[in-house]
């Protein structure tokens, strides 16, 4: 599953205390997922702040970076009791290669049972990336970014031949990689000195 998930569902402490996920700091490290390498949040998840991840190598993962708001699906059990508040992160200097989707992507439903108080201020810096797609941003109608830069950043879309063989039947590479990414809904989202190349 995912390598790294940060996130606040206080609903398994039963105790009313809304706590808190914050000054969490990822350095250094090599990270390989069937989902994510790096996740952040999920339904009504509570507030994520203040948070660093740097220095980073993500190889052989369906996504690099996820950002996460799905809608219900029937058997869920592990959503959260408030809105989530995604705020001040920081992603900067991280190289990926092989990813088999997107390498940083964002799924923000607009569906009602799943809260959302806001996602602002984060920045994503120097990121340079080999995957099957461009960053896909989804962004549902209602539902805004405040603040969201992507600043000296180098995106590569490579063809299938750059992947292992069987890459499509690699967990959830095996739906994230359909069809084609996109930009969608997107206001507070700042592109700085970036470049996008099509290897395919």
């Amino acid at each position: 599953d995912d390598a790294i998930v940060v996130r606040c569902n206080n609903r398994p402490f039963r105790d009313g205390r809304n706590r808190v996920c914050e000054r969490i700091t990822v350095s250094n490290c090599q990270l390989t997922s069937r989902a994510n390498a790096i996740r952040i949040g999920w339904l009504n998840d509570g507030v994520v702040r203040n948070c660093t991840f740097t220095g980073l190598a993500i190889t052989d993962s369906a996504c690099g970076i996820g950002i996460d708001l799905p809608p219900y699906e029937k058997g869920m059990d592990d959503y959260g009791v408030e809105p989530s508040l995604y705020e001040n992160l920081v992603f900067s200097s991280i190289v990926m290669d092989r990813v088999y989707s997107s390498p940083i992507r964002f799924d923000i439903t607009g569906e009602e049972f799943t809260r959302m108080e806001a996602i602002r201020e984060i920045t994503f810096s120097d990121i340079r990336a080999r995957a099957y797609k461009f960053p896909d941003l989804r962004v549902a109608k209602g539902r805004e970014l405040e603040d969201v830069v992507f600043r000296g950043c180098a995106f590569t879309r490579c063809a299938d031949g750059a992947f292992p063989g069987n890459w499509k039947q690699k967990g959830a590479a095996y739906w994230w990689n359909e069809g084609r990414e996109e930009f969608r809904g997107l206001k507070g989202v700042r592109f700085e000195s970036c470049s996008f190349t099509d290897a395919k």
